[in-house]
């Protein structure tokens, strides 16, 4: 990767902006089932295990490779046996089927969405998940994927809209006298992961993969819930790739990508390494790519941070 690199531009303002037709259009098509899926997991689980708990339970690691479910994850098995076991790994839910066949085992998964019921790649992977991998999810998870989780950790996502759920959720920790930990992050499942690579398994290097951003190479349309629900706020757009080549995404994956550019460009102290090999994340223009990212393919980052330890650092 020898494109010229450059800054991130936009300050937090700007992006929270972005989020505002999605965030309202969201809560508008969820809010009665974010209801229900809260008054279900508050029942089941009490007292609710929040994620302040999960530091003293999951090891730290000074590397750790954070997987999406993007195209790029797909990149992942030919080198998953090269994976230092050194290394920790945080996944996205819907990245759980893929990493065991790939015969690795998270450390964390993350579920934050609230209709993963017809999910069959979701359901059956924390059906397969092993008991002792712990599970961070938002109160407002479907109640099919928390009933399968043996280790739950739960949180509450940051919003400035009113809610049905938020309001009950007030009701609760009145009632209970307990403070449910809150995570403001950008609507995106690898969003949380980030963080949790960051500040519970606080890591130095954190690889990414599976966190494109886009639509597959190729792809001219596809069938997503966005596509059959949302405005036209959330049309098609046309990018380039961190190589400079036309690829496709969806506006609210552009958002996405923001709010985790700005994320990774706020906290310097970790070094973000985009083994992503394609996608949209990390550009900021047809021309440059973003500063603040190490761009590698997966084998490269493998060699160059190796079997890296907290010994030996």
């Amino acid at each position: 990767m020898r494109r010229p690199l450059i800054t991130f531009p936009m300050k937090v303002d700007e992006v929270n902006s972005c989020f505002e037709p999605s965030n309202r259009l969201t809560v508008d098509s969820w809010d009665d089932r974010w209801l229900e899926n809260v008054k279900y997991n508050l029942t089941r689980f009490h007292p609710l295990p929040l994620i302040r708990d999960l530091v003293y339970d999951i090891p730290n690691k000074h590397v750790v490779l954070v997987l999406g479910a993007g195209w790029t994850l797909l990149k992942l098995k030919a080198y998953a046996q090269q994976i230092p076991k050194s290394w920790g790994i945080v996944c996205a839910d819907r990245a759980v089927s893929f990493l065991l066949e790939c015969n690795l085992l998270p450390d964390l998964v993350v579920s934050i969405d609230g209709n993963q019921e017809d999910e069959s790649t979701i359901v059956e992977g924390m059906r397969r998940l092993p008991p002792e991998v712990p599970v961070m999810l938002d109160v407002v998870c479907c109640p099919t994927v928390t009933q399968l989780v043996k280790r739950p950790y739960f949180f509450r996502s940051v919003s400035d809209l009113k809610t049905k759920a938020a309001d009950y959720l007030a009701e609760y920790e009145t009632k209970h006298n307990v403070k449910i930990d809150t995570i403001g992050h950008g609507g995106n499942v690898g969003s949380v992961c980030v963080i949790a690579s960051k500040y519970f398994l606080f890591a130095r290097h954190v690889v990414l993969l599976g966190m494109n951003f886009s639509l597959c190479e190729g792809t001219r349309d596809v069938d997503s819930w966005e596509r059959r629900v949302l405005t036209d706020e959330h049309k098609f757009v046309d990018v380039t790739d961190i190589y400079g080549r036309p690829i496709r995404t969806l506006a609210n994956l552009h958002n996405y990508r923001l709010w985790l550019e700005l994320f990774c460009h706020q906290n310097d102290d970790v070094e973000w390494v985009n083994c992503n090999d394609g996608g949209y994340l990390g550009v900021h223009s047809a021309t440059h790519n973003y500063d603040h990212f190490t761009y590698e393919t997966l084998p490269m980052a493998i060699q160059r941070l190796g079997d890296h330890g907290l010994e030996e650092h």
